[in-house]
């Protein structure tokens, strides 16, 4: 199959699992912290990856790989607490599309720093995908608040965004050195022992109370179970075709996703704004693998 194919097939599943679980931790968010909801991610991951290691097993990675998924993933578990911290008090519709605005990050530091060549037709495509995304935010500030109104929430989310970008820009070379088995086992045993660790620090002596609210509750576990195979589901598309960025400048359109979820069960208005959004999204796609 076409690598550019792969790639983008992975990037849209991504966007589907990562943008559903953005919806899902906007609400629980409200009612558990940020380092509950990530151990509660942990679990299910560290179940993902005993799964992987039981049907294909997984050659052991170079110290130097290790190090490189440790830095990435302890950057991605970085980038998701200040995310979940910022959809605790800010208002989605902004939070949501500025976090995801990460493959910037990511595409600049490849160029710059991995002299990953892209061809201008991919620039250009990858581009309207970005500002599809960027549209998409502006129609769902329904509150028509200004980013100076909130500014420590929009603070978090861009840290968020530039944390992901860098993350997903430390794991970019090692998706074309090991197989995608390798990499969820490491990442995800390791995310696991960090979530716990953050844990015991956050809650002390109460920390198995903590562990049995978190995993009793079915949000909790929905939103965690979806962000476990966005991330496979990224690291898969990644081994196969040229590299993570591709698959992350798509996967960055989840609140493509998270926007038709609100309209599907709170019943959100779906604008103009966000219409011309999506096209420029589809367009963006269907340029990448056409041109």
């Amino acid at each position: 199959m076409n690598p550019l194919l792969v790639a983008t097939i992975a990037g849209l599943l991504t966007a589907l699992f990562w943008g559903t679980g953005d919806y899902l931790s906007a609400r629980s968010a409200k009612k558990f912290s940020p380092i509950e909801i990530n151990f509660a991610i942990s679990v299910v991951d560290l179940l993902l990856a005993g799964l992987v290691i039981g049907f294909s097993g997984i050659a052991i990675p170079t110290l130097h790989q290790i190090g490189s998924i440790v830095l990435g993933s302890t950057l991605i578990t970085a980038a998701y607490l200040v995310f979940v911290k910022a959809l605790s008090s800010g208002v989605v519709g902004i939070i949501v599309p500025l976090a995801n605005s990460y493959a910037l990050v990511t595409i600049v530091l490849s160029v710059v720093f991995l002299n990953q060549i892209f061809s201008y037709v991919q620039f250009g495509a990858m581009g309207i995908i970005i500002l599809g995304a960027a549209v998409l935010s502006y129609e769902k500030n329904t509150q028509n608040l200004t980013l100076k109104e909130l500014h420590y929430e929009t603070m978090l989310a861009i840290v968020a965004a530039v944390t992901w970008g860098v993350a997903f820009f430390v794991l970019n070379p090692i998706t074309q050195e090991i197989s995608w088995q390798s990499l969820v086992v490491v990442a995800y045993i390791y995310s696991f022992i960090m979530a716990l660790a953050l844990l015991l620090l956050a809650h002390r002596r109460k920390t198995v109370a903590a562990i049995k609210r978190t995993l009793s509750r079915k949000l909790v576990l929905l939103t965690a179970t979806v962000g476990a195979l966005g991330g496979i589901t990224l690291y898969i598309g990644s081994d196969y075709s040229t590299g993570i960025v591709i698959p992350a400048v798509l996967s960055s359109i989840g609140p493509l996703v998270a926007s038709a979820w609100a309209a599907v069960l709170d019943h959100e208005r779906i604008g103009a704004v966000k219409r011309a959004g999506a096209v420029l999204v589809v367009a963006g796609i269907v340029w990448l693998n056409l041109g």
